[in-house]
């Protein structure tokens, strides 16, 4: 076995869960951190101390921490915001990306960097970085950002965010271009983002999934609501975030529906937190046939996920998300409106049931349909086989890793 040779790391990534956070979920950059000092290399991941789910500092002023032997995380102060959208959340990612550069120039110098895009400030400051110290920057860009910022907009509103948004595509265009390497999460993505900067396919623009964390499967905490619904009900779950990119209105109203139909033998379980929380909680109080859950720890997300048998994913936008993979490795289908690559894995494999956008009797339909005993047990059985077969969590980041290491030695060679 060829020796790999130790390298100095840098991933930059905000808005990810963080390692300082009780009972948290090991996200992408924090696997791919581990799988890299796992190899032997020296890993930085910098970050603000914001924790972006619940709108809180993790600690005060400039913190560095020793997470293991070579992973170290930085958290950088660059103050807060309450809103995804706001004006402060700019704020702090132009702080985060000031702060960054000027940091980066009194410490030891990388041998390669992996930027997450959004934001923008990292990716943009990693190129100049780069290019001033004769450093590979491979960009994993995350989800079509900020085209996708108009779709939450009310329409009155989009005309105003096309100039900021054409600016802002300028500089990832030219962050693109300049990148040794582009990376995301779906082809989809991928694709969106050479198209974006003309660019064409080659082995150093890839996809690599998210896969799923699997030792949160082995932590379980049991949840007292759940006690409550018995075991000859089909349980449709919905575990994520309470916000305009997920349709969970149109879920509600499903279940509303289905509730007055006497021969439908389903539950409904919404579990998260978000902007839309106190509206959903609004809309579901009279429902009896639904259980509303807040925000759910590791151990609780892994009882939840065995205690189901449906996973919805009501993603308004074409990413595939973390709950894509989780689902799938716990065996549980997925009813799904997503277009693109997604819809395509899911039907191939048959692992899950489309529905139309916005249209509840379509959702209905998939519900019902779903719900015959056959049919759901092949379902079961196609999902996590599809989860083995295509999206192990090892396999994805062990390859990740070679990925990044030929970049460094291709680069380092071509500029010696």
């Amino acid at each position: 076995m060829k020796k790999i040779k130790p390298l100095n790391i840098w991933v930059l990534k905000d808005s990810e869960t963080l390692p300082v956070i009780k009972d948290a979920k090991k996200m992408r950059t924090w696997r791919l951190s581990e799988a890299l000092a796992d190899r032997g290399h020296s890993v930085t991941w910098w970050t603000s101390n914001f924790y972006h789910t619940k709108k809180e500092k993790v600690c005060e002023g400039d913190k560095t921490l020793e997470l293991r032997n070579n992973l170290t995380v930085k958290l950088l102060d660059c103050g807060s915001y309450k809103k995804n959208i706001s004006l402060q959340r700019v704020k702090h990612h132009f702080i985060l990306g000031k702060k960054f550069a000027l940091l980066a120039r009194k410490g030891n110098k990388p041998d390669i960097i992996i930027s997450s895009l959004p934001i923008l400030e990292f990716p943009f400051e990693a190129i100049k970085y780069g290019k001033m110290n004769n450093i590979p920057v491979i960009i994993d860009v995350r989800d079509m950002w900020p085209d996708i910022l108009l779709s939450y907009l009310p329409p009155f509103l989009r005309p105003c965010m096309k100039i900021p948004v054409f600016f802002y595509n300028i500089r990832i265009n030219s962050c693109l271009r300049k990148a040794q390497g582009i990376v995301s999460m779906t082809e989809d993505i991928l694709n969106w983002a050479l198209e974006k900067a003309n660019l064409k396919k080659d082995e150093n623009k890839r996809v690599f999934y998210l896969g799923y964390d699997e030792s949160c499967s082995q932590e379980t905490e049991k949840i007292g609501e759940l006690e409550k619904i018995t075991k000859d009900k089909i349980v449709f779950s919905y575990l994520g975030t309470f916000n305009n990119s997920n349709d969970l209105d149109l879920i509600v109203e499903a279940a509303n529906i289905l509730e007055q139909d006497k021969n439908f033998n389903g539950h409904f379980i919404l579990a998260g937190n978000g902007d839309l929380w106190d509206s959903i909680q609004e809309k579901v109080k009279y429902n009896k046939n639904i259980t509303l859950l807040g925000w759910l720890n590791k151990g609780q997300s892994s009882y939840l996920m065995k205690r189901t048998d449906v996973n919805f994913i009501p993603s308004k936008v074409p990413a595939i998300p973390n709950k894509f993979f989780e689902s799938l490795f716990f065996g549980n289908p997925i009813l799904f409106c997503m277009e693109g690559e997604s819809k395509s894995i899911l039907e191939t494999h048959n692992a899950g049931i489309f529905y139309n956008k916005g249209n509840v009797e379509s959702l209905i339909a998939g519900i019902k349909s779903i719900s015959e005993e056959n049919k759901l047990q092949d379902l079961k059985k196609n999902s996590r086989k599809l989860y083995e077969t295509h999206f192990k969590a090892y396999n994805i980041y062990s390859a990740y890793c070679e990925y990044i290491e030929r970049i460094h030695s291709t680069y380092d060679k071509a500029s010696s």
